[in-house]
């Protein structure tokens, strides 16, 4: 599987509320926009446009991200989230294959096909408060 560039999502990754004062854990603010093209989003934000999302990368890191093909959402967004490749997640898709399924019934993927935990597992298991808000396959 070839890895190429698109320009198909867009991810900010921000360092946010630090406290001098006293010893605390810093947060972290995962934002991605699956369709987003820097092209378009970077000359919008030059221009004053899309201020809120200019301040969110300003205070972290943005950029294009690498991908798999098929671009298919459900997969990327898996991957992202998990670190691992999706013949190891087990999000291939929209659609678990009729095989794989009770009774041969199509059906979407859900985060019950995910086979290795996702982020906020693992940061919840340390003992961290994680929201997640509208991210594919939760």
């Amino acid at each position: 599987m070839s890895v190429s560039r698109i320009s198909l999502l867009f991810a900010l990754l921000a360092a946010v509320g630090c406290s001098e004062h006293r010893q605390e854990r810093g947060r972290v603010l995962l934002v991605g926009i699956d369709g987003a093209s820097m092209r378009v989003i970077e000359p919008m934000i030059a221009a004053g446009r899309l201020p809120h999302l200019a301040a969110i990368a300003g205070g972290g890191a943005s950029g294009e991200l690498s991908s798999f093909q098929p671009l298919l959402s459900p997969r990327i967004w898996t991957t992202v989230v998990t670190g691992r490749l999706p013949r190891d997640h087990g999000i291939l898709g929209w659609v678990l294959p009729r095989r794989e399924t009770s009774g041969g019934v199509t059906r979407l993927y859900d985060s019950h096909d995910r086979k290795v935990h996702a982020l906020w597992n693992i940061l919840s298991a340390k003992g961290m408060r994680v929201a997640v808000i509208n991210w594919l396959m939760t």
